[in-house]
């Protein structure tokens, strides 16, 4: 072999380790600058590490901590769930997606004290008389048969409103609830319940449950962002199934609250999961 071509073989051999190599030190580079760097030159760097290397766990894992101190939770949570797939072994993983839940947890408003407080009536507007709301409309914690704990829950006996006034956030949000029969009313011959929410007087939800097919509970959730902002007229109400038998109808919605826009989706999907 002559030397010249020994040499191209040498320059060959390299040329191709550093190709292979090349990417790997960009992508390490980039993730030790995110580690000490600002939070905006940090989130630079790991986007562009991970345009590098997608499948860089050690960048995902900083990408949802970054996410989550910066209350961009739902990135927080979809990084967190790709660190965990790439490192499954790693209990950290367990630990930082269980802060992001956490998180989310903080950032919703619960509406049952404000539905503590709201106006009870007939689906005509009629105000319900004191001692009927008592029994009709009710706040409590029940464990619906089949679930692992309890649940605070709004009971609304058809036909009936709930309705309240509230101011939602400057930023986008969404209401979140679920909705349920108690399995009893089965047995006791319901011919099931419309759920219903009203927005300023507009329908924005509407759902009727067949007893014979009420399997758990059904997860909601409207999104709010053309009101944000906006002080609003909310109504909850629920009507007797299609032969308007009111008896033995007891449906639950499972605590209404408000959540961030960015981290709705998530955990609506995350509550259907858990059914």
């Amino acid at each position: 072999m002559s030397r010249w071509l020994f040499l191209a073989i040498v320059l060959l051999v390299v040329a191709i380790a550093g190709v292979a190599i090349f990417p790997t030190l960009i992508y390490a580079a980039h993730v030790r600058a995110a580690a000490t760097a600002p939070p905006i030159e940090a989130a630079a760097h790991l986007r562009a590490a991970l345009q590098w290397n997608r499948n860089g766990a050690e960048a995902w894992r900083l990408h949802a901590q970054h996410a989550l101190a910066t209350d961009h939770l739902d990135e927080a949570l979809a990084a967190a769930v790709t660190y965990r797939r790439l490192r499954p072994a790693d209990p950290a993983g367990a630990l930082l997606e269980g802060d992001i839940w956490a998180a989310m947890w903080r950032a919703r408003r619960t509406l049952l004290p404000d539905l503590r407080k709201a106006t009870a009536t007939d689906p005509a507007g009629v105000p319900l008389a004191a001692e009927v709301a008592s029994h009709a409309i009710q706040i409590f914690s029940w464990l619906r048969p089949g679930d692992s704990a309890p649940a605070p829950i709004l009971f609304q006996a058809p036909p009936s409103r709930v309705t309240l006034q509230l101011t939602l956030p400057e930023s986008p949000s969404a209401l979140n609830f679920d909705v349920t029969l108690n399995p009893e009313a089965v047995a006791a011959g319901s011919d099931g319940v419309v759920f219903l929410v009203e927005l300023d007087g507009g329908l924005r939800y509407w759902q009727f449950i067949n007893p014979e097919k009420n399997s758990g509970w059904h997860s909601a959730s409207l999104d709010l962002t053309p009101w944000a902002g906006r002080a609003i007229t909310l109504t909850f109400g629920t009507d007797p199934g299609p032969n308007n038998d009111a008896r033995f109808d007891w449906p639950a919605w499972r605590n209404p609250h408000l959540v961030p826009l960015t981290i709705a989706s998530d955990e609506a999907r995350a509550r259907a999961a858990a059914q």
